[in-house]
């Protein structure tokens, strides 16, 4: 690409692949380079960086300055408070109990598989299941194991 005709302002980049990517860098920033070495875009110098960042900071001073008052919830007080005390009452009741429903669920499974395919140490299966209960889980994988 070759700079337009009786453009003495810009040098010839004819082979700009061949320069050093600084001496690109420089051309560009300094407007050096014409727009059609370019690819036709306009390259951000920096004095409009400069000012685009200085236009960007204005905005975000003037949406601050401008923005309305902030509600963090969407109840009245009153409602939230009985919301609050109804959501603490259900974690701290219902979710215990569905955790140990969860977990017997779990302990009991080796049990059920062994029941299901018929095997013949299910008896067996089952006390190591109830073992693993009283041993915190530490049987629970013997146990999965032993029926399949």
């Amino acid at each position: 690409m070759r700079a337009p005709a009786g453009s003495e302002a810009y040098p010839s980049l004819n082979r700009i692949h061949y320069l050093k990517a600084s001496t690109v860098s420089r051309l560009i920033e300094t407007d050096q380079v014409p727009p059609s070495d370019r690819g036709g875009r306009q390259l951000p110098t920096a004095a409009r960086a400069r000012r685009a960042g200085i236009a960007a900071a204005a905005l975000a001073l003037a949406a601050l300055a401008f923005a309305p008052s902030a509600h963090a919830s969407f109840l009245p007080p009153e409602l939230m408070d009985k919301a609050a005390f109804g959501l603490a009452w259900f974690v701290i009741v219902f979710v215990p109990i569905g955790g140990i429903v969860l977990f017997w669920m779990v302990h009991v499974l080796p049990e059920k598989i062994a029941h299901k395919r018929h095997h013949p140490q299910t008896d067996a299966i089952k006390t190591l299941c109830l073992l693993s209960l009283v041993f915190g889980g530490l049987l629970w994988p013997i146990a999965w194991l032993w029926p399949t």
